[in-house]
């Protein structure tokens, strides 16, 4: 598994320098006074799990911190022995990825967890580097690694302090679509029924009176419609009795018609039953999407595209807007990419964005295509 954090990127980049400063004296490129045990001791001195392997993927060495956080022998380690520590579930993936870089001389950044001294296992992140003789003969790989388990259980805890805030969002707005439709809007609506009906009923005598009352009727009228576009934006209904790409192609119509922008709008092969989570999921992310264009984008024409591809669904929302760089720290994106990121991530999917000035944006995101635990069968 690749380590995205960039704080443990940069203090795997320095690990692999100093693995690449080893390197250079197996390839000779310092001084040849320098001993194995020399480098062994310049190992064992460093701050850091250090292992090197040879030619066949056999662990060699292993220096001093390592044997420290596992609490085993040099012995017990060298070869595989160092697979020992490795959890269960993480080994088979693990050994498959090493051999696959190994194979092809690549650097790898590997996570897995590693049982420590005390029976515990921690998350480790490992870099290795191929290292080569002078004559440039492969000549196994050096690696290096950080224990980064309290890192990954704060990462943990924020995941679900985030899912548990945007349920706790939905659920709010579940109330108040309630509260607008159920209330407020059918009070609206006897209100707009009785203005016309008081129009209707009005006698001819009274018809240079019947056009503010026809005005007040007309503007009742819009406010009930008003309330109930926005009671379906707080909580779609249409997304679970008619399913995610209805909901999304009226999303598309009704953003078009709002914002005078064209839409196109693809849905394929989605399942009918899928899970009510990652429909939410996927239609919070189109919304947000479409939101961010009318807003942002300067667009004149927008695609919405909703397929599923095997196990996965994918959203892709485009537009032909100003488009912006996305690594400009002075660019404000806002809380609105945080929770489409966090969305799709709550339902084991993910968020990847393309944008240049000038050549638009294109959001994508994927979730798993799983279908209702109450489907029947």
């Amino acid at each position: 598994m690749q380590s995205n954090n960039k704080a443990h990127i940069s203090v795997g980049e320095r690990f692999v320098r100093v693995a690449i400063h080893l390197r250079g004296i197996f390839q000779g490129n310092e001084a040849p006074s320098h001993s194995d045990m020399q480098i062994r001791l310049m190992a064992d001195s460093a701050p850091m799990m250090m292992w090197w392997s040879g030619v066949d993927k056999l662990v060699t060495f292993v220096n001093q911190g390592w044997l420290t956080f596992t609490g085993r022998t040099l012995q017990q380690e060298l070869g595989d022995g160092w697979a020992e520590g490795v959890h269960p579930s993480d080994l088979h993936a693990l050994l498959n990825a090493y051999k696959t870089a190994f194979d092809k001389r690549e650097r790898f950044s590997l996570e897995y967890r590693l049982r420590r001294f005390d029976g515990q296992y921690r998350w480790i992140v490992d870099h290795g580097v191929p290292k080569f003789l002078e004559n440039g003969e492969f000549a196994g790989y050096i690696g290096c690694c950080l224990d980064i388990n309290d890192h990954k259980e704060t990462k943990a805890a924020l995941s679900e302090l985030s899912g548990r805030l945007i349920r706790a969002q939905e659920e709010e707005r579940s109330r108040i679509a309630r509260d607008l439709h159920d209330d407020i809007n059918q009070r609206m609506a006897l209100l707009a029924n009785g203005l016309q009906g008081f129009v209707q009923a009005s006698d001819a005598t009274y018809q240079n009176g019947q056009r503010p009352l026809r005005e007040l009727w007309q503007l009742t009228t819009d406010i009930a419609t008003d309330i109930q576009q926005i009671s379906h934006r707080l909580h779609p209904t249409k997304l679970h009795y008619l399913g995610l790409g209805t909901a999304v192609r009226d999303l598309c119509q009704e953003f078009s018609k709002q914002h005078k922008i064209e839409v196109e709008c693809v849905v394929v092969d989605l399942p009918r039953d899928l899970d009510d989570t990652v429909s939410l999921s996927l239609f919070r992310t189109t919304q947000e999407s479409l939101r961010n264009i009318a807003k942002h984008s300067n667009a004149h024409h927008v695609k919405v595209e909703l397929t599923r591809q095997g196990t996965r669904i994918r959203l892709r929302v485009s537009d032909d807007g100003i488009g912006f760089i996305l690594d400009d720290p002075g660019a404000k994106h806002g809380l609105g990419l945080v929770s489409m990121r966090e969305r799709l991530r709550a339902v084991e999917g993910d968020l990847s964005i393309w944008s240049r000035p000038s050549f638009g944006t294109q959001v994508e995101g994927t979730a798993p295509a799983t279908v209702r635990r109450d489907r029947v069968v």
